[in-house]
């Protein structure tokens, strides 16, 4: 009878979550260091830094979102930084005021649709934060 009691209360612990394990608070912790690594770095340095973001290995499903959420986000301001580089290029290079004014208008429009992304980017790790307290 003792037996079969400590197998049941056994069987329930194993049941219920005892919080984030210890891999799993590494990985939001790595996850996050990567974004943050982004965010504060300068637009040269955010292409490669962006594939390391994209490289990082996710196993835990919600740090895996986060991690899609951010790489989607910065992907787009990834491609308004490159039109913006291109409006430079050609505007360096006697490109016509059309084609320099559609590269800007293209850097505009990718920067703008970026920035709710990364802010939501940001909150998703806010609350990883505070989920997984690494």
């Amino acid at each position: 009878m003792k037996l079969a009691l400590v197998l049941a209360l056994l069987g329930a612990l194993n049941q219920c979550s005892l919080g984030p394990s210890a891999s799993q608070k590494t990985e939001a912790g790595r996850i996050s260091r990567a974004i943050d690594v982004l965010r504060e770095a300068s637009n040269a340095q955010k292409p490669e830094l962006f594939a390391a973001l994209q490289g990082a290995s996710c196993e835990t499903p919600d740090l895996c979102e986060l991690k899609q959420l951010c790489v989607a986000g910065y992907a787009q301001h990834l491609q308004g930084l490159s039109e913006t580089t291109r409006a430079k290029a050609l505007f360096a290079d006697g490109g016509t005021a059309i084609e320099v004014t559609r590269a800007l208008d293209g850097a505009r429009s990718e920067l703008s649709l970026a920035e709710p992304q990364i802010a939501r980017c940001a909150d998703a790790q806010g609350a990883a934060h505070r989920k997984y307290k690494f």
